[in-house]
């Protein structure tokens, strides 16, 4: 594997050119990123996105949540990139949403797995260390996308 593009400049491309698709509202671009179908979790649930359209529901309620949240600036960096495989790549970053400088609210870990494809590297699966009503897992909620599975919380 001493060939490969290293794990990490793959990963900090990734997340340029998604946090760039969304930023710019370029769901073409972001849909280049992604294979489907794929699932995406956090503490509470587990969804499949199975096709474009379930992406772009995906992609447009992050862009509304950014909004909502009146984050002047989001900020990504990659904490760690690894090759599983010569294919596949483990990857783990933090997502901070920012306002005139000043976090408002806690970084969210994600990890994701990215794979190589004919078409290049892609975003194969992710997982966000989030309950669905907190900062990013708003977008995994029911109300976009048919959850396939429910973790029950645990009894109080």
């Amino acid at each position: 594997m001493r060939d490969l593009i290293p794990a990490r400049s793959v990963a900090e491309d990734m997340l340029s050119r998604t946090g760039n698709a969304l930023r710019d509202d370029d769901f073409g671009a972001y849909c280049d990123c992604f294979i489907l179908p794929q699932i995406v979790e956090t503490y509470e649930s587990q969804i499949c996105i199975e096709t474009p359209a379930d992406l772009r529901a995906v992609f447009d309620k992050v862009r509304i949540g950014i909004a909502k949240s009146g984050a002047t600036d989001v900020v990504r960096h990659v904490i760690q990139a690894q090759y599983r495989d010569p294919r596949t790549i483990g990857t783990t970053h933090e997502t901070r949403l920012l306002m005139r400088g000043h976090l408002i609210r806690p970084a969210t870990p994600v990890y994701c797995e990215l794979r190589l494809t004919k078409a290049g590297w892609k975003i194969a699966n992710g997982s966000y260390a989030v309950p669905d009503k907190e900062q990013q897992g708003y977008h995994l909620s029911g109300d976009v996308l048919r959850a396939r599975h429910s973790v029950d919380p645990a009894p109080s």
